[in-house]
C-alpha cells in the first residue's frame, strides 16, 4: 500500500508541476528596438517582424509581450536571461553561444540606393571603385564589402545613421548608399522631402541576402527555452502553410516579398 500512496502523490506532484509550467508558457517576453519598417513602437503590431512572431506564437496559444530598448541592451538583457529572447538577428558564432536560433523568419536584402540620374549597374565588387559609397557606423554588410573596406582602395564613408546617408545621397555627396531594401524605402517614403524621394531608386541586384531569426536565450530554464523554440517554429510553419505569412508581409510592408 505504501508504494501505491507514493505513486499517487508522485502523480499529483507531476500534474501540478506540468500545470504550473504550462501557465508559465502562456506568455513570452521579448526585447526589441527601433528599426522601421521591421520594428517600431509607432507601427501597427510594432512592425512586420513582431507581427509575424506574435501570430506564430498565437497559433500555439502563447501571448507575446514586447519590451522596447536600445538594440545593444535588448540583446544583452536577453542573453542574460532577463527576457526570454529577442527577434530580428542574423546568425553569428558569438550569438550562438548565448542563444538558440529559430527557423528563418525573414530574409534581409541589402541593396545599393542611388539617384535615378545615375546610370548605375554592377556585376562584381570591382565595378564599385568609381563611386563614393555611404555606409552606417556599426553595421556589418557581409564579407564581400568588409574585405573591400579593409583593402582601402574603395571610396567608403561611414556616418552615424541611415537617414544621414540618405540625405547625403539626395544631396549628391555620395553616389551609392548600402541599406536594407525595405528600410531604405521606408526612409525615403517617411523621412525625406517628396521631391528628394522621387529622385531616389535602388539597384535590384542584392549585395547580400541574410536570414533573420528569433533568438531564445540559453540563460532561461532550458525546458522553457526548448518549449518556446519548438512552439514558435511550429507556429511559423503553420503560418507559411496556410498563407497567413504572405498576407502579413503584404499587410505590413507591401512590395517585393521577403
Amino acid at each position: 500500500m505504501v508504494w501505491l500512496r507514493r505513486m499517487f502523490w508522485s502523480g499529483i506532484l507531476i500534474s501540478i508541476m506540468a500545470t504550473l509550467h504550462a501557465r508559465a508558457e502562456d506568455k513570452v517576453w521579448l526585447s526589441i528596438g527601433e528599426f522601421p519598417p521591421y520594428f517600431s513602437s509607432k507601427l501597427s503590431h510594432y512592425g512586420v517582424f513582431p507581427h509575424i512572431v506574435e501570430e506564430a506564437f498565437a497559433v500555439e496559444h502563447i501571448q507575446v509581450e514586447y519590451i522596447f530598448l536600445p538594440w545593444k541592451r535588448a540583446l544583452q538583457m536577453a542573453a542574460e536571461g532577463d527576457y526570454d529572447g529577442t527577434p530580428g538577428w542574423v546568425y553569428s558564432k558569438e550569438r550562438a553561444q548565448q542563444f538558440s536560433y529559430s527557423d528563418p523568419v525573414l530574409n534581409e536584402t541589402k541593396v545599393f540606393f542611388h539617384l535615378k540620374s545615375l546610370n548605375f549597374d554592377w556585376n562584381s565588387i570591382e565595378d564599385l571603385k568609381p563611386y563614393k559609397i555611404g555606409l552606417t557606423l556599426g553595421y556589418f554588410y557581409g564579407p564581400t564589402l568588409a574585405k573591400a573596406e579593409e583593402r582601402g582602395d574603395f571610396l567608403f564613408e561611414r556616418v552615424s545613421t541611415d537617414l544621414l546617408n540618405m540625405r547625403k545621397l539626395a544631396a549628391g555627396r555620395i553616389q551609392l548608399f548600402v541599406v536594407n531594401r525595405e528600410v531604405g524605402l521606408q526612409i525615403a517614403r517617411s523621412e525625406m522631402p517628396a521631391q528628394d524621394a522621387a529622385n531616389i531608386t535602388y539597384h535590384p541586384k542584392p549585395i547580400s541576402v541574410d536570414a533573420q531569426h528569433l533568438l531564445i536565450s540559453k540563460n532561461i530554464d532550458p525546458v522553457r527555452a526548448q518549449f518556446l523554440l519548438d512552439s514558435f517554429n511550429r507556429g511559423l510553419r503553420k503560418l507559411r502553410e496556410n498563407g497567413r505569412y504572405d498576407s502579413l508581409w503584404k499587410e505590413d510592408i507591401g512590395g517585393p516579398g521577403p
